[in-house]
């Protein structure tokens, strides 16, 4: 069973739920999109009837503002007390700390964040909104002299993309602040089948241009990222569960890997796995249909999987809106945007007068060219992405 919702809804995830007829709550946003008469719609009390007389039914959604139906309907279940606790990202660091004692966190209202004396606070720190998404508000501190600046681009953020998310999803009145983690980050797209154990379906290297970057520009995957990083994940994962007490549950996980191999958790999002559309890279990757994984409880065949020799690099790259540019004064050149990479499998583009970000761009690096990414990683883009008068 699947929950649709803003902001955005994968052809490949509609697909998936067309050819196999599943499940799908018939709201106002459902009947706006492509072929929605092809869907196998039912409504809300027919949906969530069927939900609750089935214990074993699996339910997903590819946005958190879903968790409003949830609330509405089974608003006392388990099913909604985890995603209460696992979209407040305070309630997550009071377990993460558990599992990593001696880290660094606070929780504040945004209104007191330019009153806050931050030279009392350790510097590297990162201050990000309680609930986000697509790095809107996040920023990493590193010096106190920053903090002006850095309290000023929040601002803009607020401003700019304070409205396009809801408040389910996004909260920008209240921050955490939190001890900056030095190491590579990962993203995970898994879940808790009804047994609690963890199933991975996608694991993502995020590289960053430098240490004050937190944007999305480049995510990757490949067989060696996957058997890099798939015991040590699981293991943790299975941490996870315990300390949750979770079943039956997707989710995605960003986690950093300290240098001395210590894993340490980000956030975690709830029903979902990577947002909008990132978690179909495992479709190009792998050949691997996560939402079918999920809904019909299957696990990918890693072993088979891996033992294929395929020494190319995978990627998905969100193309962002520079800050510095007013979002509805801007214009992007696609067919540039495609030539800088050598193998594009697909590109999706995004209403950047409304949203962050100008595109979502999935490509295949082969070792020879895999110089690119570097190149891709560090472009400023300028001649894709201009303002116009």
């Amino acid at each position: 069973m699947i929950i649709l919702e803003r902001p955005f809804v994968s052809g490949y995830l509609l697909n998936t739920l067309i050819a196999n007829q599943i499940p799908v709550l018939e709201t106002d946003f459902v009947h706006t999109l492509p072929d929605a008469n092809r869907l196998n719609l039912l409504l809300p009390e027919v949906f969530f009837t069927a939900y609750r007389n089935n214990p074993e039914a699996t339910l997903y959604s590819n946005s958190e503002d879903s968790a409003s139906w949830v609330y509405s309907f089974l608003g006392e279940s388990t099913l909604a007390n985890h995603i209460r606790s696992i979209k407040d990202k305070h309630r997550m660091r009071e377990v993460f700390a558990a599992m990593n004692p001696g880290f660094y966190y606070s929780r504040i209202p945004y209104d007191e964040l330019g009153h806050l004396d931050v030279t009392s606070i350790p510097t590297p720190f990162v201050v990000k909104p309680v609930r986000g998404i697509a790095s809107i508000g996040i920023r990493a501190v590193f010096s106190h002299d920053r903090w002006p600046d850095i309290l000023q681009e929040i601002e803009n953020d607020r401003r700019n993309y304070g409205d396009a998310f809801s408040d389910t999803v996004m909260d920008l009145d209240c921050f955490l602040i939190e001890g900056y983690i030095d190491g590579a980050e990962i993203a995970v797209d898994a879940f808790f089948d009804r047994d609690g154990m963890p199933v991975i379906v996608n694991i993502l290297e995020h590289d960053f241009a430098g240490p004050e970057d937190n944007s999305d520009r480049l995510y990757k995957t490949s067989n060696a990222i996957i058997q890099r990083y798939m015991d040590p994940v699981k293991a943790f994962l299975s941490k996870v569960s315990e300390a949750l007490k979770i079943t039956n549950f997707p989710m995605h996980m960003e986690m950093r890997i300290t240098p001395n191999g210590e894993f340490i958790p980000i956030e975690i999002n709830p029903m979902r796995f990577a947002g909008f559309c990132t978690t179909d890279i495992a479709s190009y990757a792998f050949n691997i249909n996560p939402y079918l994984c999920f809904l019909h409880q299957e696990s990918p065949d890693w072993e088979t999987i891996l033992a294929t020799e395929n020494p190319n690099t995978y990627i998905m790259a969100v193309v962002d809106i520079p800050r510095k540019y007013d979002k509805r004064n801007v214009e992007v050149d696609y067919d540039r945007l495609t030539a800088k990479l050598s193998h594009v499998l697909a590109l999706r583009k995004m209403d950047y007068h409304v949203f962050p970000m100008a595109a979502f761009l999935f490509a295949m690096t082969t070792p020879q060219n895999s110089g690119e990414l570097e190149q891709w990683l560090h472009d400023p883009m300028d001649d894709i992405i201009y303002p116009v008068s």
